[in-house]
């Protein structure tokens, strides 16, 4: 049987595809910062934040298996406002979590990665398209897009790969979690449309399952794309904006979440 590791396995696309893999026959193993009860997933109380617990978590899990073949990274937060309202502390937050929380895992969990193990890190459409009032929020996951060219350029020899995987809006309780801040009640209106409306796509957008399915599909392909979005209607975007002006996509997206 084929283990996995997956990170943020408590709600939202963590939660379904600990299940998934479950019924994939895999042995499933979960980090989170509470314990969560999925049938067949071995949970284990986990800050990424905390490179103690992290390494706790490691010892744990080497301690029943010597390998793993897949790592997922899917543990990540939002938070929401223009960046000159964002407070420092949320700014470091949001790198330290979905930013640097990465970055300890995949360093900590290397030793059990053998040849052609995969990992696949949760990205977003958002990391390729800046969003205003979620700047930090794209920022974070364009630095996990960078994070995984660089990861397979040095992991070649390993021959483990690694693929990022981009949802674009997904309905989950990501939204109803995020943080948001609006201070300037100059911009407070436009600021509070534009969010309104990122939570109005997202309960309207895919299922988490559908992602799931996504990242099974990158599991079992023998050599995996560096970058998959989910979704026709993404990867079409992802398309058009390698062809348009930086400038014009920028506009076009400023038309869609910062009108006045």
């Amino acid at each position: 049987m084929k283990v996995a590791l997956i990170t943020g396995i408590s709600s939202g696309i963590g939660y379904d595809l600990a299940n998934y893999l479950v019924s994939k026959d895999f042995i499933v193993y979960g980090l989170s910062r509470r314990q969560v009860e999925i049938k067949g997933v071995k949970s284990i109380c986990c800050d990424i934040k905390n490179i103690q617990q992290i390494r706790d978590a490691f010892k744990f899990i080497s301690e029943e298996v010597n390998h793993l073949d897949v790592l997922i990274n899917n543990a990540g937060m939002g938070i929401a406002g223009s960046i000159l309202d964002s407070d420092y502390e949320d700014i470091e937050n949001i790198f330290d979590t979905n930013v640097f929380g990465t970055i300890r895992i995949c360093k900590e969990f290397m030793p059990l990665l053998q040849p052609k193990a995969k990992i696949i890190n949760i990205g977003s459409v958002a990391g390729d398209f800046s969003i205003p009032y979620q700047g930090f929020y794209s920022m974070s996951k364009s630095s996990i897009d960078k994070l995984g060219e660089c990861l397979n350029i040095e992991l070649k020899n390993r021959k483990i790969r690694v693929t990022t995987i981009l949802p674009g809006d997904t309905k989950t309780s990501f939204t109803e979690n995020r943080k948001i801040v609006i201070k300037d009640q100059t911009t407070s209106e436009v600021v509070s449309k534009s969010i309104n409306r990122m939570a109005k796509d997202e309960q309207n957008g895919a299922s988490p399952r559908k992602v799931s399915k996504v990242i099974y599909r990158v599991i079992k392909r023998k050599r995996p794309p560096v970058r998959v979005a989910v979704g026709f209607s993404y990867k079409l975007l992802l398309f058009l904006q390698r062809l348009l002006p930086r400038f014009l996509v920028i506009k076009i997206i400023g038309m869609i979440y910062a009108k006045n």
